[in-house]
C-alpha cells in the first residue's frame, strides 16, 4: 500500500490498512467524524463527504543501538536519575562500569527497574557493574617471561604509552596533546572531567598512584572525587579541622546543607551530633539526614534526636 496520502471509503479499505497504523488510522478516522459533526452544525446544508482522507504517519527511523560511549541522557532512562547521576560524574554508558550493582541501587530516584534496564544495557555493550569489594578475584600468577623482567623506572619523561594504561585511554589523551606523565601531572581535576570518561579517569588516576605519583597541583580529596579520579572508599576520612563540606562524598547535599546552617568544620558536627538534640534550621536537614551523620560517626542509629523545628 501506497504510505502516502489514502482515501478509505469502504471496510475493505480499512482492513488493507497495515497492523502497525491501524490504531492511528481509527484515532484519526474518530477526530475526523468529530470534525464533520460540528461542521454539520454549523452549516445545515453543507453536504456531507464521501469518503476519509488519511496520511499514514510516518513510522520514526530506527535508533542505533548504545555502546559504551552513549551519553546516558540517550539511554532512556527517567529525567530525575539522570540529574542525580551526571551529579555523580556518570555522563556515558561504560561510567556504570564503575559502580558496584549495589552502589547504582541506593542512588536517590534510581529503583530496581532503572538498575536492570542499565545491567542489560551493559551487558549488550560488553561490559558489566563493578563486582563487589568482597567478590574480588585472586590476582593471576605471573608468566615467567614478566618475572624476569627489571622494575621499569617511570618518570616525568616517560610516554605515556609505557605506564600501563589502556591503547584506548592513551589514544584519547593523545589526541589532546597529552604524550608524557609529565603532562599528565600538570593537568588539574576538571581538566580530566573534559577530556575522559568517568572509567578512563578512574584508570589515570590509579596508574599513577600505582608509581608513586601525584598531581602537581595537589588537589584535595574532595576535588579528586568530585571529578571522579577517585572513589569514595579510596578516601581517607578528613580530620575534626577539615572543614564540614569534606564530607560531601560520604554525605552528599547533606554535607551542603550543613555548611548553609553555619556548621563550619568536622569537628562542630561531631559534637553537634552527639549532643542529641539539633536545631533545624536548614532544609534537608531532618531526621533521615542526622541518622545518616551519625552513622558516618559511627554513633547508635537508635538513639533519638529531638528536633526543634525554628518557625
Amino acid at each position: 500500500m501506497n504510505e502516502g496520502t489514502q482515501t478509505l471509503r469502504t471496510v475493505a479499505d480499512f482492513r488493507a490498512i497495515p497492523d502497525g497504523q491501524l490504531q492511528h488510522c481509527l484515532r484519526a478516522f474518530r477526530n475526523w467524524l468529530e470534525e464533520q459533526r460540528i461542521a454539520a452544525e454549523a452549516a445545515a446544508e453543507a453536504r456531507a463527504p464521501d469518503a476519509f482522507v488519511w496520511t499514514p504517519r510516518e513510522r520514526p527511523a530506527p535508533q542505533p543501538a548504545p555502546n559504551a560511549t552513549t551519553d546516558i541522557r540517550q539511554l532512556g532512562l527517567r529525567p530525575s536519575a539522570v540529574v542525580q547521576l551526571t551529579g555523580m560524574n556518570i555522563f556515558a554508558l561504560e561510567d556504570f562500569a564503575e559502580l558496584s550493582e549495589q552502589e547504582l541501587s541506593r542512588v536517590v530516584n534510581v529503583g530496581a527497574t532503572t538498575v536492570v534496564k542499565v545491567r542489560s544495557l551493559l551487558q549488550a555493550a560488553g561490559l558489566d557493574f563493578r563486582p563487589p569489594a568482597a567478590a574480588i578475584a585472586r590476582p593471576q600468577p605471573q608468566r615467567a617471561s614478566e618475572r624476569r623482567l627489571p622494575a621499569r623506572v617511570i618518570d616525568d619523561a616517560t610516554h605515556l604509552a609505557d605506564v600501563g594504561l589502556r591503547p584506548q585511554t592513551v589514544k584519547k589523551l593523545l589526541l589532546r596533546d597529552i604524550t608524557t606523565v609529565g603532562a599528565l601531572r600538570d593537568l588539574a581535576p576538571r581538566d580530566f572531567e573534559r577530556m575522559l570518561s568517568l572509567r578512563r579517569r578512574t584508570e589515570v588516576y590509579r596508574v599513577l598512584q600505582s608509581h608513586g605519583l601525584a598531581l602537581r597541583c595537589g588537589p584535595s580529596g574532595l576535588q579528586l572525587w568530585r571529578s571522579g579520579l577517585v572513589r569514595v572508599e579510596d578516601l581517607a576520612h578528613p580530620g575534626d579541622d577539615a572543614g564540614v563540606l569534606e564530607l560531601q562524598p560520604w554525605l552528599g547535599s547533606v554535607a551542603l546543607a550543613l555548611e548553609r546552617s553555619g556548621v563550619e568544620s568536622v569537628g562542630a558536627l561531631r559534637a553537634l551530633a552527639a549532643s542529641g538534640v539539633v536545631r533545624r534550621v536548614e532544609r534537608g536537614l531532618g531526621p533521615y539526614a542526622w541518622t545518616r551523620i551519625r552513622k558516618y560517626f559511627g554513633m547508635s542509629r537508635t538513639d533519638t534526636l529531638a528536633l526543634e523545628q525554628l518557625q
